[in-house]
C-alpha cells in the first residue's frame, strides 16, 4: 500500500493539473506520462495485465530512477478514481489536448480544412 504522503501528493497533482498550474511530459511509451518536481519524479500509466484487467499505476522515483513508492489500482479498487482522473489529466496536459481542440474549433469556425499528417509507415515507401 502506498504511503499516505504519496496519496496526498497524487491528489495535489490532480488538482494542480486540472487547474493547468503544472505541465506533464510524455515519455517514449504512449500510455505513460511523467512530471518532475523537487528531488523526485512521478510517472502515471495505464495498461492491462496478462489477464486483460485494466489498471492505473503511479510510481514515485528519485532523480536516479529508484522507485520510492508505487500504487497500482485495478478497476473498482479503492484509489481507482484518483489514478484514472490523474492519468486523464496528465495525458491531456502532456499532449496539449486543449490546444489541439482549440485549433480544430478555430479552423472549423473559419471553414478551413487541412491535410492529415503523413502516415509514418508510408514515408519510406518510395515507388521506385
Amino acid at each position: 500500500m502506498a504511503a499516505q504522503e504519496f496519496l496526498e501528493l497524487l491528489q495535489a497533482l490532480l488538482e494542480k493539473t486540472q487547474n493547468k498550474e503544472i505541465k506533464w511530459l510524455p515519455t517514449t511509451e504512449p500510455l505513460v506520462f511523467r512530471i518532475a518536481l523537487g528531488d523526485g519524479v512521478v510517472r502515471i500509466e495505464h495498461g492491462t495485465d496478462n489477464e486483460g484487467d485494466r489498471y492505473y499505476s503511479a510510481t514515485l522515483l528519485n532523480r536516479k530512477g529508484f522507485v520510492l513508492d508505487e500504487l497500482t489500482q485495478f478497476y473498482k479498487s479503492a484509489n481507482w478514481t484518483l489514478l484514472s482522473e490523474l492519468f486523464t489529466a496528465a495525458r491531456r496536459s502532456a499532449l496539449s489536448v486543449d490546444d489541439v481542440l482549440s485549433s480544430m474549433f478555430k479552423d472549423l469556425n473559419e471553414g478551413k480544412t487541412r491535410l492529415p499528417p503523413e502516415d509514418e509507415d508510408k514515408k519510406d515507401d518510395i515507388p521506385f
